[in-house]
């Protein structure tokens, strides 16, 4: 894997922010019943299959379940390891989750031991390579005078910036790009899975997304996209 970029599914737990954090599927041996599996805080996508995978396993009443991601096929898969036939429920807010996981909500499912999506997840794309540029120091504090000398701070911030430029061909890409050019998102640079730092400067970097300056088409058909992002990466000191 030459790299990534992957989307969070954000949650606190509750069903106010439900859009992409809670998995639903209904088991064939006690249909009509259903199994909500709901995030118990925000999760960047791979972390979340492995949790929704944790979840349907501990939560539903029969099945063993295994929620993987094929980065040569792109596309996942929610699957039954002990022969239950179930299927997953795209009703109403979780439409937009059938999305973010590359699956269709409004195709008809059969209770089957397998299920995998046919379009790639709007929560990751797999890239060709990513140039990244060192982040840079962005703290800042505004300052407002009021009378008598005094002062408060009317803004401030205690990040840095990285400039990341993304390279993916169109045909491997997601048909949508609002869960990954907005928000908060996690960029691998490498197979590292490990947060960068000045020992480890091949490792992932995570951030608010808030510019995106360039976006260009390459190659005489136009099939490779170079899409530039800035991070707001938080600083702990």
């Amino acid at each position: 894997m030459a790299g990534c970029i992957e989307g969070f599914a954000f949650s606190d737990g509750t069903a106010k922010f439900r859009a992409v954090n809670t998995l639903v599927v209904e088991e064939q041996p006690t249909s009509p019943l259903t199994t909500a599996c709901r995030l118990s805080g925000p999760l960047v996508f791979r972390d979340a299959l492995v949790s929704w995978q944790a979840m349907l396993f501990s939560l539903t009443p029969a099945g063993v379940y295994a929620v993987t991601y094929d980065a040569t096929a792109r596309r996942v898969t929610i699957a039954t390891t002990n022969g239950i036939h179930f299927r997953p429920v795209w009703a109403g807010l979780d439409a937009e989750l059938a999305r973010w996981l590359g699956f269709d909500p409004n195709a008809t499912y059969g209770f089957l031991t397998s299920h995998t999506g046919t379009a790639v997840p709007r929560g990751r794309c797999d890239l060709i390579g990513v140039d990244s540029d060192p982040p840079e120091d962005a703290a800042r504090v505004d300052m407002t005078q009021v009378r008598l000398g005094r002062a408060f701070a009317s803004a401030f911030g205690n990040h840095s910036v990285a400039r990341l430029t993304l390279l993916s061909r169109r045909d491997k890409q997601p048909d949508d790009w609002c869960w990954l050019l907005q928000g908060r998102v996690r960029v691998y640079l490498t197979t590292d899975t490990a947060a960068q730092s000045a020992t480890n400067l091949d490792g992932y970097l995570e951030g608010a997304v808030i510019n995106q300056p360039a976006w260009d088409r390459l190659d005489d058909d136009e099939s490779f996209d170079a899409m530039t992002i800035e991070l707001a990466i938080p600083r702990t000191t």
